[in-house]
C-alpha cells in the first residue's frame, strides 16, 4: 500500500506544482495587480500576506484531499511530508533564496512563501480528519 501512495504523491507533486503556478497568475491579476497594500511594521508588504494566503487555500485543500485518500495511513503525516517536499522543490527551482543580503521584508516574504505549503497541507488533513470523525459518529 504504501508504495502505491509514494508512487500517486509523486505523480500529485508536479500536477499540484503547474496547477499552482497556473492559477497563482490569476491570483496575481485579480488580488495583487493595480492594488495598493499597507506595509506592516515596516517589515511585510499587505501584498505578502495575499501571495501567503493562496498557497494556504490551495494546501488546505491538498491537505484535506490527501486526508481523504488515504484514511488509515497517517494522513496528516502524508499531507505534511507533501507541502514541505513542494517546498523544498520551490526553494530549489526558484530564483528567490533567503540570503542575508536581501531586504528584511524580502526575507519574510520568501520564508512565508516556502512554510505555507506544509502549514496549509497539515491543517487541511487535521479539517478532513475531524470532518471524517464527525461523520463517522454521526453514521453509529
Amino acid at each position: 500500500m504504501k508504495s502505491v501512495a509514494y508512487v500517486a504523491l509523486g505523480i500529485a507533486l508536479p500536477v499540484v506544482w503547474f496547477g499552482c503556478e497556473w492559477l497563482r497568475h490569476f491570483w496575481f491579476l485579480w488580488f495583487i495587480t493595480d492594488q495598493t497594500y499597507p506595509v506592516f511594521f515596516r517589515l511585510l508588504y499587505g501584498a505578502s500576506l495575499i501571495d501567503w494566503g493562496f498557497y494556504l487555500l490551495v494546501f488546505l485543500a491538498v491537505g484535506a484531499a490527501i486526508a481523504l485518500s488515504m484514511q488509515k495511513n497517517a494522513p496528516v503525516l502524508w499531507a505534511a511530508g507533501f507541502g514541505f517536499a513542494y517546498s523544498l522543490m520551490r526553494a530549489a527551482i526558484s530564483p528567490i533564496w533567503v540570503p542575508p543580503f536581501h531586504e528584511t521584508f524580502v526575507t519574510i516574504w520568501a520564508c512565508g512563501l516556502y512554510l505555507m505549503p506544509p502549514i496549509g497541507a497539515v491543517l487541511g488533513a487535521f479539517a478532513a480528519r475531524a470532518l471524517l470523525g464527525r461523520r463517522a459518529s454521526v453514521g453509529t
